[in-house]
């Protein structure tokens, strides 16, 4: 069965579109109602997916031939939340024929938007700095690493805090390393010279960098010294961001923290997004390797180590993938 998609103002104008164009054929799949993102604003519209009831072999050849390939893709970028500023150019790219089909046409943009990014690699690196914008959750995305690589990759981990003066943060850090037994240690800038020997056990150490959002020349300067003391070859970034994330938001970030030489990126609260077209798209302009997707609340159980197959799931649209 072929499902096919049209966009609407709300759902009553996307189904009389539909049958104008396949008639008392039309049966709707699903209804989906979405903000469609302005340069200034977001408006209301309604997303149908239906399928085709009674149809001959010649009546199923017409609707192929009918179909709008400019339409379902120019859909497919709104549900998926592609960001405008890059949308012409993936028009340019995905390529509309006069004989394109619905497969042709999925199968291209899906190329478009996944073939380029790459998976993190294992890592070397002793020291995994948890970084990103405040609110974005590196305590909770640091615990939930250090969990992955204690009880899937069987590495000895800790868990060290870095911070200027955040007391709410240094007790949910110490409450989840107490809860799932990670040995847990605090830092300033000023005596993480004196725990390396106490680290120096450990496979890896996860810095949970709590209240820095990167913005601050202060804290650019720590934590400058605290790579210096620790040796920037032996830190890997996690860059953390939220899935909803705007595209230009996502380079400013990237930006603090150029000066790291090894980086990859955690999208972090899946669960809180309908789209991820933004990501992708700063992941296959940006290279940076993807590492891990966070989809809840739960420390145990909500980091998804991140490959094709699992960014298929959340592509919105797509009836023929």
């Amino acid at each position: 069965m072929e499902f096919l998609t049209i966009v609407g103002q709300d759902y009553e104008s996307a189904l009389k579109q539909a049958r104008s164009e396949y008639g008392n054929a039309v049966r709707v799949h699903t209804r989906k109602d979405i903000q469609q993102k302005q340069l200034l604003h977001s408006k209301k519209a309604s997303v149908i997916t239906f399928y085709l009831v009674g149809q001959s072999q010649e009546e199923a050849s017409s609707v192929q031939q009918d179909f709008d390939c400019r339409a379902h893709l120019s859909s497919l970028l709104v549900q998926n939340a592609i960001p405008l500023e890059v949308a012409d150019d993936v028009q340019m790219q995905v390529r509309c024929e006069a004989d394109t089909t619905v497969q042709q046409l999925e199968q291209t943009l899906v190329d478009y938007l996944l073939k380029d990014i790459q998976s993190s690699v294992q890592l070397q690196q002793k020291y995994l700095l948890v970084l990103g914008n405040a609110g974005v959750g590196k305590t909770k995305t640091a615990v939930k690493i250090a969990l992955h690589l204690r009880n899937k990759l069987k590495k000895r981990v800790a868990l060290l805090r870095f911070s200027i003066d955040d007391e709410e943060q240094t007790t949910l850090l110490q409450h989840l390393s107490n809860q799932h037994t990670i040995d847990y240690f605090e830092s300033s800038v000023f005596d993480t010279e004196s725990l390396i020997e106490k680290l120096d056990e450990y496979d890896h150490v996860l810095i949970d960098t709590c209240g820095f959002s990167g913005r601050g020349k202060e804290e650019q300067v720590l934590l400058d010294q605290l790579c210096m003391v620790l040796g920037k070859e032996n830190c890997h970034l996690y860059l953390c961001v939220g899935a909803s994330a705007k595209l230009s938001d996502l380079y400013l970030q990237k930006k603090r923290y150029e000066a790291f030489a090894s980086q990859s990126l955690v999208v972090t609260k899946l669960d809180e997004s309908s789209a991820i077209g933004n990501i992708l798209i700063f992941l296959r302009q940006s290279r940076l390797p993807l590492s891990f997707l966070t989809n809840g609340p739960d420390v145990s159980s909500d980091l998804v180590l991140a490959d094709e197959k699992i960014l298929l799931q959340y592509l919105q649209g797509f009836n023929s993938i």
